[in-house]
């Protein structure tokens, strides 16, 4: 129930902050499971009973401790482009924000680019994604995310 609240929420959320469309991805569908660490930069980890989810520079990565295996997520498999910026996991349901800096025709110089919510209920093997709420995704990244009584929570400058 929780689930379908939760996904409720989001797609209501992005109907509200400009129609945008929610991207689906089922593990295998056509992209190689990537083996080894997304990235060598690790930008957050969260544990379950038998998984370590690593946010990375390049991606998300999923270490099983009962048979010592990474396997790794990126934009090909339905994430946002970037580095992991914000990470929740319960259970089978993770969440991920991500970033990546881009530059404008005013400014030459990067700014901080915030590409969107990516989320999975089966610990991985499907993902869904939002693009980056609000008006702009320049200079609006999601640093956090928290999920609390079925509605999620970000935090986004």
């Amino acid at each position: 129930m929780k689930k379908i609240l939760l996904l409720a929420i989001i797609l209501t959320s992005s109907a509200i902050a400009g129609a945008q469309t929610i991207f689906t991805f089922q593990l295998g569908d056509t992209v190689a499971v990537v083996s080894g660490l997304a990235g060598n930069g690790i930008t957050d980890i969260k544990a379950t009973d038998t998984v370590l989810w690593l946010g990375t520079g390049h991606g998300l990565s999923r270490y099983q401790s009962f048979n010592q295996q990474i396997i790794s997520f990126d934009a090909r498999h339905g994430l946002g482009h970037g580095s992991v910026s914000a990470l929740y996991v319960r259970g089978e349901t993770i969440l991920i924000a991500t970033a990546t800096d881009t530059v404008t025709e005013i400014q030459a110089e990067p700014f901080p680019k915030g590409t969107g919510i990516s989320l999975s209920f089966d610990g991985g093997l499907t993902w869904r994604h939002v693009p980056q709420p609000g008006p702009t995704p320049i200079q609006n990244v999601t640093y956090d995310i928290e999920v609390f009584n079925g509605t999620i929570w970000i935090t986004s400058w």
